[in-house]
This record gives C-alpha cells, sequence and structure tokens, in this order.
C-alpha cells in the first residue's frame, strides 16, 4: 500500500498518516453529528498543504523518471562493456555509452538547469580498467 514500483513512497505514507490524523480529529469532534462538524481553518490549511506536496512530489518522480531510465541504461551498457573481451565490442558500447551520456546530460540540464563537463559523459575509467576475469 505504501510502495510505488516496488520502492517506498514518502508521498503515500504521508496521505496515510494525514487520513489517520483527519480521521482522530472527525471522531475526537463526535462522528455522530457529521453534517454539524467543523473543521479549523488551520486544519483545512494544512489538508492543501498535504495534498499540495503529494502532488508536486509525483509531478517532481515523473520529471525524474526519464533521467533514471536513461542512467539504468548506461549502467547496464557499463556491465556488457565489462563483461566483454571482444576489442570491437568493447568499442561499440563505448560509443554507445558516450552517446547515452550525451543524451542523460541534456535532461539532466533541462531538469537542474546545469551543462555537464565533457569528461563525465565518458565511460568511467574504473569500468575501462581490465577486470580479474579477462
Amino acid at each position: 500500500m505504501l510502495m510505488t514500483e516496488q520502492r517506498f513512497d514518502i508521498y503515500k505514507f504521508q496521505m496515510l498518516v494525514f487520513t489517520f490524523v483527519i480521521a482522530a480529529y472527525v471522531i475526537a469532534s463526535g462522528a455522530d453529528q457529521l453534517g454539524h462538524l467543523q473543521i479549523s481553518a488551520t486544519l483545512l490549511a494544512l489538508m492543501g498543504m498535504s495534498q499540495g506536496a503529494y502532488v508536486g512530489g509525483h509531478a517532481t518522480a515523473d520529471n525524474l523518471r526519464p533521467l533514471q531510465e536513461q542512467l539504468q541504461g548506461m549502467l547496464s551498457l557499463q556491465q556488457r562493456y565489462q563483461a566483454s573481451n571482444d576489442a570491437q565490442i568493447r568499442a561499440e558500447l563505448q560509443l554507445r555509452f558516450r552517446q547515452a551520456a550525451t543524451q542523460a546530460a541534456t535532461l539532466f540540464g533541462s531538469i537542474y538547469g546545469r551543462v555537464l563537463s565533457p569528461e563525465m559523459l565518458e565511460l568511467p575509467l574504473e569500468a575501462q580498467l581490465p577486470s580479474a576475469s579477462a
């Protein structure tokens, strides 16, 4: 119930806690007379802020998803590069990694307004070192 894509979702947790707070308030105010229930302006403001944080959090998460997927693809390319012993395949994977990194840098720049340096777009040095099994 509190998970999104098999990860703990803080926004769902916030909604659950706030739901219990409202339920406790309604019960304490007299659940038998719901027609006469008065919700304070402070509680209404807190409800609005809670909903705003929930919606804003999901909007932000939706904006980050393409970048996260691009980074996952780069990690996969890096792992394939490290597992390969063929120089031609490694050169192709390195080229594909650079292209994926360029796309990730563009996404990063559009989200955060920062430009990444060109050396950050290369395959990490530790990935380029010969592995112990090679």
